[in-house]
């Protein structure tokens, strides 16, 4: 049953006391959350973290497995590279995101992503008004690298970011 009336705020005097203050204010933040996922909010979320992806070397790994009765609208990803040698670096990661299993593409299909030092992050998401597929209950949202980056060590670390309905 979904809650009809959002959460109140907190009475000034339950605040006096410094213990239930800390107590109903993450008692209200978890009303808040409860609230808002119930009632259809689609504030983006972090959905997964996924670290040491080495994308010097063609692979697919898996980012997310969607659980049983939810789909996941995925609405942007962030790549954090935490280790990076370049060497002799003159080949670029080509990289696709994705649920379909032949080729894990049907988010992001085949992008290339430069990188030129390690502490450094890239935010991408699908173009605007791009008809995209909704990934299913139990289906796996992988990446893929299409192309390895022949720099002599690069790691990436991904985030996930959507929503599940």
């Amino acid at each position: 049953m979904r809650p009809t009336v959002p959460p109140q705020k907190i009475p000034d005097k339950l605040n006096a006391d410094p213990d239930i203050a800390r107590y109903l204010k993450e008692l209200n933040s978890t009303v808040h959350k409860l609230w808002y996922q119930s009632n259809g909010n689609k504030n983006p979320i972090l959905i997964s973290t996924t670290e040491d992806i080495d994308v010097t070397s063609t692979n697919t790994t898996e980012l997310y497995r969607v659980p049983t009765n939810k789909a996941l609208i995925p609405l942007y990803i962030v790549i954090r590279v935490h280790g990076f040698t370049s060497g002799s670096k003159s080949i670029e990661a080509v990289v696709s995101f994705g649920s379909n299993s032949s080729t894990y593409d049907n988010y992001l299909n085949s992008v290339t992503y430069t990188v030129s030092g390690d502490n450094k992050f890239i935010f991408d998401k699908a173009n605007d008004a791009t008809e995209l597929d909704v990934h299913t209950s139990n289906s796996s949202f992988n990446i893929s690298i299409e192309t390895a980056s022949n720099a002599d060590v690069e790691k990436w670390t991904v985030d996930l970011f959507g929503y599940l309905v």
